[in-house]
């Protein structure tokens, strides 16, 4: 059973019992509300009644002339009733002999009444037992003498009252059956309504699991599901870029070790063949083919282990004015064969962050490791500290060939090559592996145009 006939059958079934409560509580209370209102009126209608037993007892001084005689009191009960407009029904007359025996009517519930002393004892009328009565003083002298016993209606059986009471029922249930059908007729828009949306979510994620990525949704809606329909398109949109950028990816990883294996096996076959005599300089190019290599397959397995979080982070505090310098003569050998010279700047004020010592000299590795690759040109490499309400702020300048403003937007991104530097093979890894260490601390990486005329990168660590 789909969503759109479970919730059509729900709102019906709902509106049903609705409904029909709502009848049957009404039905309940104009049935109580009419035999109160009757039971009031044959009270009522008791005035001239209790008035004229009143008199009697006032003229004789007690209830022994009515004790025998049944008949004036009966006729002091019909008179009253009279007045009111309430004639007592009459029994209908015999059939004749001989005549079909017709089943009896269902006969109007009959009022009894009864004179009572006041100790609640029968005088006259009729008094018979298992049935609800209202007793209506009989006063003399502000003293009660007596009451007038009036039997109650538990139900109507017939005349104008039950036949109004009949009406009223039908009608309700005239006009319940209306609501009803008003109800299906609006349940069953409103579920396929609230379904339909439901439907074309469900083709665009099976779209989605089929790798189409190029099919957005275009429902215009403000609540719940036009919410989720815009996070759908925005998953879309995430996966679309996520498949194209894992297709670049792996064509990129794939020219990145195809381009060092292709060097070395030619350099392999040519000595194989004799081409290319066996000398050094022959096992040195090809041994760097091997480190070319070998470096890149570690730069890649570092940033995925980074991307994965792989790479456990030791924190605790560091003073950078402190170990900084002793990262940056460790690459004193390496810059000063490319002639490159590097100065500090450290500051003043407090340098303390909480950072990986480790990971932050890796950081520093591959910032300088990034100058003497790509850095054509440079020969400063200026490191600059400075603490302000935002953190520690380490900057790293050169004064080499610099990029354009479109490289400079990338430089950050996996294997990113700039036209420039075509020549240098896994451009992008190291800046890549320093921005995912600065963010596991916090922080932030920025590649800015220095003013020397080359390449900065600007990194806030937070305190």
């Amino acid at each position: 059973m789909g969503i759109q006939t479970k919730l059509f059958s729900y709102f019906l079934v709902f509106g049903l019992i609705l409904v029909s409560a709502t009848v049957l509580l009404v039905q309940d209370a104009l049935d109580r509300g009419m035999i109160e209102y009757v039971n009031t009126r044959d009270r009522d209608a008791m005035a001239d009644a209790i008035q004229a037993l009143e008199s009697v007892y006032q003229r004789d001084g007690n209830w022994q002339s009515l004790a025998g005689q049944p008949r004036y009191f009966r006729r002091v009960i019909e008179d009253s009733l009279s007045r009111a407009g309430l004639n007592p029904p009459r029994q209908p007359p015999p059939p004749p002999r001989g005549s079909r025996q017709l089943p009896p009517p269902q006969p109007q519930q009959r009022l009894v009444h009864a004179l009572l002393d006041a100790d609640k004892q029968p005088i006259a009328g009729r008094y018979p037992e298992g049935r609800n009565y209202t007793y209506l003083p009989l006063r003399h002298e502000q003293a009660i003498v007596g009451f007038l016993a009036i039997s109650q209606r538990e139900h109507l059986t017939a005349g104008y009252d039950l036949s109004f009471v009949t009406d009223i029922q039908q009608r309700l249930w005239w006009w319940g059956s209306v609501l009803v059908g008003l109800c299906v007729l609006l349940t069953y828009p409103l579920a396929r309504h609230l379904t339909l949306p439901v439907r074309r979510i469900t083709a665009a994620v099976h779209n989605l699991t089929k790798g189409h990525y190029d099919e957005p949704l275009d429902i215009q809606r403000k609540d719940e599901l036009g919410a989720l329909v815009n996070d759908l398109n925005t998953l879309t949109t995430t996966l679309a870029a996520n498949h194209q950028a894992r297709d670049r990816w792996l064509a990129e990883i794939s020219h990145e070790l195809r381009t060092p294996l292709t060097v070395l096996r030619g350099q392999l076959e040519a000595m194989e063949d004799g081409v290319r005599p066996m000398t050094a300089d022959a096992i040195s190019l090809a041994r760097k083919e091997v480190e070319q290599l070998q470096r890149l397959v570690e730069d890649l397995q570092t940033l995925s282990r980074l991307d994965l979080g792989a790479l456990s982070y030791q924190m605790q505090s560091l003073d950078l004015r402190e170990w900084l310098p002793g990262w940056l003569h460790r690459h004193d050998d390496t810059l000063s064969k490319q002639g490159i010279d590097w100065t500090l700047d450290d500051g003043n004020g407090d340098m303390q962050v909480q950072g990986d010592p480790v990971r932050l000299q890796q950081l520093v590795d591959n910032l300088v490791t990034n100058t003497v690759r790509y850095a054509k040109g440079a020969t400063c490499l200026h490191w600059r500290l400075h603490a302000d309400n935002n953190g520690i702020q380490l900057s790293a300048e050169d004064n080499g060939e610099g990029v354009s403003d479109d490289d400079l937007a990338r430089l950050c991104e996996p294997l990113f090559q700039s036209v420039g530097h075509a020549q240098n093979r896994g451009l992008g890894l190291g800046l890549t592996i320093c921005r995912r260490i600065v963010e596991a601390h916090g922080g932030t990486l920025t590649p800015f145009h220095s003013d020397k005329g080359g390449l900065g990168v600007r990194i806030l660590l937070r305190r």
